[in-house]
């Protein structure tokens, strides 16, 4: 794919320009984190208002040329398209060039990304299905509505705990390894509803 990036800057000079007798442009051009660098050199000669004598000029401009990250330029090339110029005033002109740059492509969303995305999916639909499966084994009499998640303090009991929150050690073990636990664990208690 190919891009051009326009550049527009006025040079003014010391003296009134009658014409321009020369003039030419030379750049040197580079490319780092999607940044196009560099200057350009643009020397030549003019003729002097109501003079026959010529001047010579020299202007170096450096630049910067952002490019957005959708695009890979890793193997970028840089050329200059176009460079043309308009005297603006008696001591003023306006250069205008042109930068190509080849070789960049659009960067797309690889399809590898996308597979995994789809496996990240397809685990959270497994896991979904494992809860559903947890509450298919309960009693058809009961509805889970929501559940607490309760932490151990000092002086917990598996009794207490069953005790405070009304629920039975068979429910509370579908949900949790009951066979230790200590101080700081998290219990995850479900809110039971009798369905009427």
């Amino acid at each position: 794919m190919k891009k051009i990036v326009p550049f527009k800057k006025e040079l003014f000079f010391k003296n009134n320009i009658e014409e321009l007798t020369s003039i030419s442009l030379e750049h040197n051009i580079s490319l780092k984190d999607n940044i196009v660098s560099g200057n350009f050199i643009i020397n030549g000669e003019y003729k002097l208002d109501n003079n026959d004598r010529n001047e010579s000029f020299n202007f170096d401009i450096p630049f910067d040329i952002s490019i957005d990250s959708k695009y890979d330029c890793s193997k970028a090339k840089f050329d200059i398209d176009d460079f043309y110029y308009e005297i603006k005033d008696k001591n003023k002109i306006e250069v205008n060039i042109d930068i190509l740059i080849d070789n960049i492509d659009e960067v797309l969303i690889s399809e590898r990304c996308i597979e995994e995305e789809k496996e990240d999916e397809h685990e959270v639909l497994e896991s979904d299905k494992e809860v559903k499966s947890l509450f298919d084994d309960l009693d058809d009499n009961e509805n889970y509505l929501s559940y607490y998640i309760y932490i151990v303090r000092d002086g917990d009991t598996i009794d207490t705990i069953i005790q405070k929150y009304n629920v039975s050690k068979e429910i509370l073990s579908l949900y949790n390894d009951l066979s230790e636990i200590k101080l700081g664990d998290k219990i995850i208690i479900p809110s039971i509803n009798e369905k009427i």
